[in-house]
């Protein structure tokens, strides 16, 4: 009820500079400046009255400009912006990013609307805005601002003896964790290629004997595990530096060289598939690095939000685990079908339940569930060999080899449904 009085009273206050503001001149001018947080990033877009543009894009005050030459100046207005609107998180100036602007009709005129990219060293919490637009040539200037993406949204009006604005939305270090965590699962369940990393290192330990299998699984996810977890906090951390553009491939690669490896013969797993999974585990950990950074770390209890991260990693990598083993399992030995259809359609009610809450669409959900169906009934007409093994490696190769293809030459492929 109190931040709905206060909205009201920002746009009441708003609605009467506008109204008061001499129409022809540039005195009492107003510019509108919403500012959107995420993670490491801040979006400003400030909209500049025409009668401003003078001094935002350097041309000679009085000067009338068309609207092609104010989109004409966009890259200095956003230089004029960055210049005059400083942010700073956790005591570090934040870096502006390139301008980009559109024209915007009012019924009185029009107005130039630059937007700024700002990248902060740390995840925001906090954020100090100094603002110093136009108040050079007009001390009556006033800054109508908004923030949205820390916690609820919050206005403030700059004016001449009022240019500085600090937002505090810290979370308690307990929240912050718990969302990290989160973060972390999250990530597993929209990045398919991890998830496809892990069931291929599945197929071939669902024909073993169950202790057998637990064993080898055992093996393969924790080489994977302690591999990802080296680099991810390496990388995060800014000890280890590696550019996606080669990381990626490398990740899709890696689900390409196991499923492959899953096709000839019968035999067991291959007894170096440990040591193979920890030197993938490596690059895997690389990829969930470069997510953390575009997430961004808070400034405090950085290495605690880093662990709970990959904490998170291990639960989703985990959740899959649990979910697809014992299927595999009861599929390998023609369990009755009732018995793995009841399972099947359990964890693919639950997934429909959850996962759409932690990223992926329903429809993408609901499509894996269907597959897991007709993967158990083929099963029963042919059988493990032939319809996992085979069946389910081949497809699992041939995803990885397209994904392999969008990552070299940047292109996306059957309109990015391959995620």
């Amino acid at each position: 009820m109190q931040h709905s009085a206060q909205s009201i009273a920002f746009a009441l206050f708003a609605a009467a500079l506008f109204v008061t503001a001499p129409a022809s001149a540039h005195q009492n001018s107003l510019t509108p400046v919403a500012l959107r947080v995420a993670g490491r990033a801040v979006t400003v877009s400030a909209r500049i009255d025409e009668l401003d543009l003078n001094e935002a894009l350097g041309v000679r005050l009085g000067a009338l400009l068309t609207r092609r030459e104010a989109l004409a100046g966009v890259a200095q207005g956003g230089r004029y912006l960055a210049s005059r609107l400083h942010l700073t998180h956790a005591g570090v100036p934040c870096a502006a990013g390139a301008a980009t602007g559109v024209v915007v009709e009012r019924p009185d005129g029009w107005s130039l609307a630059l937007t700024v990219p700002y990248g902060c060293v740390h995840r925001v919490e906090t954020l100090t805005v100094d603002y110093g637009l136009f108040f050079d040539v007009d001390p009556q200037h006033r800054g109508l601002a908004t923030v949205e993406g820390l916690g609820s949204a919050s206005q403030f009006v700059f004016q001449t003896d009022r240019r500085r604005w600090t937002i505090d939305a810290a979370v308690p270090v307990r929240t912050q964790l718990a969302q990290y965590l989160r973060l972390g699962v999250e990530h597993i369940f929209t990045g398919y290629d991890h998830v496809a990393f892990v069931v291929a290192l599945l197929v071939l330990a669902g024909a073993l004997r169950p202790r057998v299998g637990l064993r080898h699984v055992l093996a393969v996810v924790t080489s994977f595990t302690v591999a990802h977890s080296l680099t991810l906090v390496s990388a995060a951390l800014g000890w280890v530096v590696a550019p996606a553009r080669l990381v990626e491939p490398v990740i899709a690669l890696s689900i390409l060289h196991v499923a492959a490896s899953n096709l000839p013969g019968r035999g067991p797993p291959p007894r170096s598939r440990p040591l193979t999974t920890f030197v993938f585990g490596l690059v895997h950990g690389l990829g969930f690095a470069d997510v953390l950074r575009e997430l961004g770390l808070p400034a405090r209890a950085t290495i605690p939000s880093l662990l709970a991260f990959n904490a998170g990693v291990e639960l989703g990598q985990l959740a899959v685990v649990v979910a697809l083993l014992p299927l595999l399992y009861a599929m390998a030995a023609r369990r009755s079908l009732a018995v793995q259809l009841a399972w099947s359609l359990s964890i693919g009610a639950l997934a429909v339940a959850l996962l759409p809450r932690l990223g992926p669409p329903r429809a993408t959900v609901l499509a894996l569930a269907l597959v897991v169906v007709v993967a158990v009934i083929a099963v029963r007409y042919y059988n493990y060999d032939r319809v996992i093994r085979q069946g389910l490696s081949a497809l699992l190769a041939l995803l990885a080899l397209l994904w392999t293809l969008e990552r070299l030459s940047g292109n996306t492929l059957f309109q990015g449904i391959l995620g």
